[in-house]
């Protein structure tokens, strides 16, 4: 069904990337996402009436705040489909970033309400009115709740929308909602003097605190600037290691200004004796490589990779002396030149989150490597730490 409706409702439905398709299939899963919700409150709100239940009567609640996020999702889409302009030169992609926040906003909401009516019952249980009936009808909540689940996923993960993504969980928790308060109604009728019912909304409440709590996360982290996918990097670097002109990649940095907006740069190792023009043409195929793959426009710079013989020796003696101490970093960028006081090392090195050491500690350890076997060598090293740099010389 997910299909048809992506078929029958979105033109060039399989153009995802660009900004109208993109902003259709928000508009689909919206208007879907209000019709079912609505649908899910009315039938819950009237199952909870009639059985006095505040597990039932907040799970419509949630069904009710559902539909307002659907709505502010498609309002936040709309805004972020917009183009760049003299304000924001690089579009208004994030604005899907700060509508998941507002939605997980919402989530909190929805929680906190459960939470409280959960310990009220507890504290003044109420007798429960339950039969057949309503427990097949909230079983078939479950089976609506699962499909737009399925549904919203389907399309988060075609269209890499975090906001679809968010709300195809937030459907899974209203399943886990459900399934509670059915658990709590059949248990309200065998241990009548249990408040089950209160217990159930609390327990409910707590785990739809947390996953809101993980999405907020997981979106912070985007609005604040997290690393890149690893599979995105790794198959960037890839797809620029396959020109045989290559000889290595470093330094790649990718910008999300929005699923459909990012940017990046990245250095490339090549031969020193390529000319300019050379070069430049290398890099610019890696560049529209890059771009037509995956949609990513990339400023690459060439690093001259020097192949003598003595400059091989010297960055092999460095990155021993690194191997001791410096839990997996690499050398990159490696340059020796000599002057009238002698030679002069100059070298970058890439430093993993979990190294201990201080970057003064590595210098160390580098310069009493060097000075047991040369004590006239300077060294002028680049400590990487992601994507901070400090320089010592």
């Amino acid at each position: 069904m997910s299909e048809w409706l992506v078929k029958t409702f979105i033109k060039d439905y399989t153009k995802t990337d660009a900004a109208p398709v993109r902003l259709a299939y928000v508009r689909l899963a919206g208007v879907v996402g209000i019709l079912c919700n609505l649908f899910l409150a009315a039938v819950k709100l009237t199952a909870g009436i009639l059985s006095s239940s505040a597990a039932v009567i907040s799970d419509a609640v949630n069904n009710l705040t559902d539909c307002i996020s659907c709505i502010v999702t498609m309002v936040g889409n709309k805004i972020a489909s917009r183009p760049a302009d003299a304000e924001h030169p690089f579009g208004h992609g994030r604005m899907e970033y700060i509508v998941s926040l507002v939605v997980t906003a919402i989530i909190f909401s929805a929680a906190f309400e459960l939470l409280k009516e959960g310990v009220d019952r507890i504290l003044h249980p109420v007798a429960l009115q339950v039969n057949g009936w309503m427990i097949g009808i909230l079983i078939l909540t479950i089976l609506v709740k699962f499909w737009m689940s399925q549904f919203n996923r389907t399309l988060g993960v075609k269209l890499d929308h975090t906001g679809l993504l968010a709300t195809a969980r937030d459907s899974m928790n209203d399943m886990l909602a459900t399934g509670g308060t059915i658990a709590a109604l059949i248990g309200a009728k065998l241990f009548p003097s249990l408040p089950l019912d209160g217990i159930a909304a609390s327990l409910v409440a707590v785990y739809v605190f947390y996953s809101g709590y993980e999405m907020a996360m997981d979106i912070i982290g985007k609005l604040l600037g997290d690393n890149a996918d690893e599979e995105l990097c790794k198959n960037v670097t890839d797809l620029i290691r396959s020109d045989p002109q290559v000889l290595g990649v470093h330094d790649l940095v990718i910008h999300d200004y929005g699923p459909s907006n990012r940017m990046g740069s990245a250095h490339v190792e090549m031969r020193p004796d390529l000319s300019l023009l050379e070069a430049h043409r290398i890099i610019d195929a890696c560049e529209k490589k890059v771009q037509d793959a995956y949609s990513l426009i990339i400023t690459i710079h060439p690093d001259p990779m020097e192949d003598d013989a003595k400059t091989a020796e010297w960055k092999t003696r460095v990155e021993e002396a690194l191997a001791k101490n410096s839990h997996g970093a690499t050398v990159h960028d490696f340059h020796l030149t000599e002057d009238g006081n002698g030679i002069i090392l100059t070298f970058d090195v890439d430093v993993s989150y979990d190294c201990s050491s201080t970057n003064e500690e590595l210098l160390t350890l580098i310069r009493r490597e060097l000075d047991a076997i040369a004590p006239s060598v300077r060294c002028r090293v680049t400590f990487d730490r992601g994507h901070m740099s400090e320089t010592y010389e």
